[in-house]
């Protein structure tokens, strides 16, 4: 299967090391909420795994940033 998101990875990773910049208030909002407190590119302990955690970021990526 051929990932359709490969052409976004680099801009992607740049967006979540500068704090995920174009989203909703709301969103950035939940995302804090699911952030760990000791690692802010980690989800926090008992939300999701690590795998939800990156799935989630990139639909709110898709959706919200490039729309």
């Amino acid at each position: 299967m051929f990932n359709e998101f490969s052409r976004h990875e680099d801009d992607f990773a740049t967006w979540r090391q500068d704090g995920y910049p174009g989203v909703k208030p709301e969103t950035y909002k939940y995302i804090d909420f699911l952030t760990s407190q000791h690692n802010d590119q980690e989800p926090r302990e008992g939300t999701l795994w690590a795998h939800q955690w990156e799935s989630f970021l990139r639909v709110v990526y898709c959706y919200e940033v490039l729309q």
